[in-house]
């Protein structure tokens, strides 16, 4: 039997059914033959002919009768505490605290051996180890690309979080493992966590504790560069060596780890060394540089490490003379802000055994997500075109057009369902007013697809909204762009480009529309994150680190033995991460814990959600298939690897916008389609009867 998920239907015939690609065995006419339930069919395909009742029937049928799945994991819990085998891991490092405040020792976990622990434990993982290994051979020569990624959480709900236990948690993987592998969040190691109540009371702060964690991880007794970690599967073993290839967060987090003075100051871009900030007063005192609203990436000078490293030995020199009595405290503080970094003696620019080993220009990276919606051009855009529509938009409307009865796809439905209270009375400020968007990056994400469909549709074109409209579309068209180069529906390489151009042309237009009052530092860093794009195999950003803080979030909160916090939490977080290894099944998977089978197709399982390349589909669920619209009705995995959907397509009625249409749900026409061959929307709503309108990114 051929492989489901290798099949589509390539165009339909004037009748209506599928014609079949011609390479395919052809099947049975339905004319020809009667469905019964109990007949074994010779292909899985059949079933695109069926009656819509009899396929319906068939349906029921076997939600009906459910079976659990063929897994251990889905039927307990996994019962191994690794609570005690987590010592064999845990290392402790202690710190100074400022202003004789005495010392704290910070528990965590040696990554090359936790690295080899959970391989151990989960089988699955070292199996994915050496299939990269496989693909591409690690070696002291050649080794791997390590990506490490930071962030702070707030453990509790959104209205009542726990501040005391405010929390900087470090996770790290491997670039080699592939796009497949680094979207499960469960493949991903959580080394360190530390309240960030007491990183920043550390001597050196964040910065100091991020340099000792790397000079472990590479150099430690199994560090990467020197020991190396060994992985063992089905009884032989091959040893990982790895370097920094990528270093992640956000804008804040990275000011912290490198001690520089971040978007607020005199030079506000870590990447190129001649871009100041707005209205810095130097531009005809410096020819050859500029200020973050220049909109040419030809003129920016990109910095090296080698010219990190001189910015940060003048201010350790200018540190020495200013210690002993030679340098006045007005001079060493221009020469730290010309610099743009804070001196420490412990912190990771001055710690000279990283300098020879890790390309700090070629690892930097910007997130995307942080940058551009958080408080980032796309915040700025809606909030400011909304503005100049306000007689005909403004957040009430907006608020009201989100409180219709949208649906979302049903891996972030709930989420969709509050995005109106991003417009909504409750985020005003204290004088009734809306000064700006106050929303999250993944808020601002689900929405802006709609918002952009309700201004489009309401707000008349004229000559005094012109540039704004035409901004406030370009911005949108910079999201759409790096969405495509996420969903790997672009290339990369194809992607910067575009990215670029659009770039430059939007800075344009904003300019021609507001001038530059709303320009902040995350617009020029976009022409960083063009540069990311050029350098990297697939889009890197905070959103896989958000969703690891839920594996540390509810072990944080429930924890309270504060003696040994990290210890703890990091020893239930492994637990956890065990138990989602246990059920990993690769790139594509069931996740339901029961299954259905048929006794007309043995080789198939069906279900009613799967997890392809990091996108989750439903049943109900409306998504593209090409040029198409459909609804999934069925899911399901034929032996050995295929997954696929079946769906109910609808037919186009109208184009509305370029990312809107209204459509009719038919029961006419139904496809098998390979599951990575569909592109979720972002919402739909029905209209009237079988009319739907439906929006995608």
């Amino acid at each position: 039997m051929q492989n489901v998920a290798t099949f589509a239907f390539k165009e339909f015939g004037s009748s209506g059914n599928f014609v079949c690609d011609q390479s395919l065995p052809p099947c049975m006419p339905a004319s020809k033959r009667q469905f019964h339930t109990e007949a074994l069919f010779s292909d899985i395909r059949e079933l695109r002919d069926v009656p819509r009742d009899k396929f319906l029937q068939f349906v029921r049928t076997l939600h009906d009768n459910p079976t659990l799945l063929d897994n251990p994991a889905s039927a307990r819990r996994f019962k191994q505490d690794l609570f005690h085998r987590l010592d064999s891991v845990l290392v402790s490092d202690t710190f100074a605290l400022q202003n004789g405040g005495g010392t704290f020792t910070l528990e965590s976990c040696d990554p090359g051996e936790l690295v080899q622990l959970t391989c151990l434990c989960a089988p699955k993982l070292a199996q994915l180890y050496w299939s990269a290994n496989a693909e591409k051979s690690c070696s002291r020569d050649r080794p791997w690309r390590a990506i490490i990624g930071f962030d702070e959480f707030l453990p509790g709900n959104p209205t009542g979080g726990q501040h005391s236990k405010k929390t900087m948690c470090v996770y790290f993987n491997f670039v080699e493992l592939g796009h497949a592998t680094l979207v499960e969040s469960a493949t991903w190691m959580c080394p360190l966590i530390i309240p960030t109540e007491i990183e920043t009371s550390v001597e050196g702060e964040w910065s100091r504790i991020l340099a000792d964690f790397l000079q472990r991880f590479f150099f430690g007794p199994t560090g990467f560069l020197t020991a190396g970690v060994a992985i063992t599967y089905n009884g032989q073993s091959f040893v990982l060596f790895a370097t920094l290839g990528i270093i992640m967060s956000d804008g804040d987090g990275l000011r912290k780890a490198f001690n520089w003075r971040g978007a607020g100051s005199m030079r506000p871009c870590f990447r190129h060394d001649n871009i100041l900030r707005k209205n810095s007063g130097l531009l005809e005192q410096l020819p050859g540089f500029y200020e973050v609203s220049h909109p040419v990436p030809a003129d920016f000078n990109l910095r090296t490490a080698d010219d990190l490293f001189d910015s940060a030995d003048k201010v350790e020199a200018a540190h020495r003379r200013f210690q002993t009595g030679n340098l006045g405290v007005t001079l060493f503080g221009n020469i730290c802000k010309s610099e743009s970094l804070n001196y420490h003696a412990l912190a990771l620019p001055w710690r000279l055994n990283l300098r020879s080993t890790i390309d700090w220009y070629g690892c930097f990276t910007y997130d995307w997500a942080h940058s551009m919606l958080q408080d980032g051009p796309l915040n700025v855009e809606v909030f400011q075109y909304l503005k100049v529509c306000k007689n005909f938009v403004y957040f009430a409307e907006v608020r009201d057009w989100l409180l219709l009865l949208w649906i979302f796809p049903a891996a972030y439905r709930n989420k969709g369902y509050l995005l109106w209270k991003i417009f909504s009375e409750w985020r005003q400020n204290k004088d009734g007013e809306h000064d700006k968007l106050h929303c999250s990056a993944s808020e601002l994400l689900g929405a802006y697809a709609l918002v952009r469909l309700l201004l489009e549709m309401r707000v008349p074109d004229a000559p005094e909204r012109r540039a704004a409209k035409e901004s406030f579309l370009l911005c949108c068209k910079l999201v759409d762009i790096i969405q495509a180069a996420k969903k790997r529906t672009m290339s990369m390489l194809e992607a910067a480009d575009l990215l670029e151009a659009t770039l430059i042309e939007y800075l344009a237009k904003h300019t021609e529309a507001y001038g530059d009052a709303h320009i902040r530092p995350k617009f020029h860093w976009l022409f960083d994150i063009v540069e990311q794009f050029r350098r990297d195999e697939m889009v890197h950003d905070q959103f896989i680190i958000e969703r690891l803080h839920l594996r540390i979030k509810p072990p944080a909160e429930k924890v309270d033995n504060l003696r040994r916090w990290e210890r703890s939490v990091l020893a239930e977080a492994l637990n956890h991460q065990a138990q989602d290894l246990k059920l990993l099944q690769g790139p594509c998977h069931i996740l339901d814990n029961q299954v259905m089978h048929s006794p007309q197709f043995p080789d198939a399982t069906f279900c009613k959600n799967i997890r392809v390349m990091g996108m989750h589909l439903s049943v109900r669920d409306v998504v593209f298939w090409q040029d198409r619209v459909g609804e999934i009705v069925l899911c399901g995995h034929e032996q050995p690897d295929g997954f696929f959907v079946f769906l109910e397509l609808w037919d186009e009625i109208e184009v509305m916008t370029d990312h809107a249409s209204t459509w009719r749900a038919t029961s006419r026409r139904r496809a098998m389609v390979d599951a990575l061959e569909v592109e979720m929307v972002c919402a739909w709503r029905q209209l009237d009867g079988d009319k739907y309108v439906v929006v995608r990114h």
